[in-house]
């Protein structure tokens, strides 16, 4: 997902539903990625989000990054 597209889901939802749909759709690492390019300066918002999405048990952050161990090369650079 790019930045441009990010930033049209969130014109439509704010940043924790788009964080939600992403996780059901597989492309969560993505959005956090393309959110954290979008607004640098609100990235202690988007730790906020993470964290709180996290802890009320709606995604669930460690297996997402596990996952990443397990992505094809071309996913994984937009983490390296």
């Amino acid at each position: 997902m790019d930045e441009n597209r990010f930033k049209e889901m969130t014109c439509l939802n704010n940043r924790r539903e788009a964080l939600l749909e992403s996780s059901k759709a597989g492309n969560f690492l993505e959005t956090v990625y393309a959110s954290s390019r979008s607004d640098r300066d609100e990235r202690g918002d988007l730790d906020s989000d993470l964290a709180a999405l996290h802890n009320e048990g709606l995604i669930n952050i460690v297996s997402a990054f596990e996952n990443r161990k397990k992505a094809p090369a071309a996913v994984s650079r937009c983490f390296a």
